[in-house]
């Protein structure tokens, strides 16, 4: 399958967000789901964390600048929440339906990533083991979004698309992709 690339949309569009590109790019290749976030503009403006030597998994990730990717079966109501951190940390979740169910996802203990910094710029790969989820070979469909934290505290909430009056990443709306 070639690789999709998509950008995301701010919530609410202002000023300070105008100033910021999100670029989502993933590709499936058999079970395995290749996936890349990339932040351009004027990163200095940002509440970013310094990358760690030694990332582990951690909760509430989105309470700071994050990037997510959601996965679930295309006719299935569970799905999967992978939250990655500029830092290196991550955390993976499954969901029964929507909202309902959160817990960790035991399958997973670690995520094979990398955060590239550039000069007003940074990219954050990782890959996906689809076999972990009970996917294999099964046709998925993906949300992607991402919680950018401006130094003064700011948040902007960025998605393929935003599927209600308050961001809401979990929305049926936001699985726009299909793989």
């Amino acid at each position: 399958m070639p690789q999709s690339r998509v950008m995301l949309q701010p919530f609410r569009p202002n000023q300070d967000t105008a100033t910021f590109a999100v670029t989502g790019m993933v590709e499936r290749v058999g079970d395995r789901l290749s996936l890349a976030f990339e932040l351009t503009g004027p990163i200095h403006r940002l509440r970013l964390p310094s990358v760690v030597a030694h990332p582990e998994r951690r909760h509430g990730l989105w309470e700071d600048t994050c990037f997510e990717c959601f996965i679930g079966a295309q006719i299935a109501s569970a799905y999967w929440e992978f939250n990655l951190s500029p830092a290196g940390h991550w955390n993976v979740y499954h969901f029964d339906d929507y909202r309902q169910g959160m817990r960790p996802e035991a399958e997973f203990d670690g995520l094979p990533m990398e955060m590239l910094p550039l000069q007003e710029a940074m990219r954050l790969t990782m890959a996906i083991d689809l076999t972990k989820m009970n996917l294999d070979g099964r046709p998925i469909r993906l949300a992607l979004s991402a919680v950018l934290v401006a130094s003064t505290g700011e948040k902007s909430y960025w998605a393929l698309v935003h599927g209600g009056d308050k961001p809401d990443f979990h929305h049926p709306a936001g699985f726009r992709l299909e793989l």
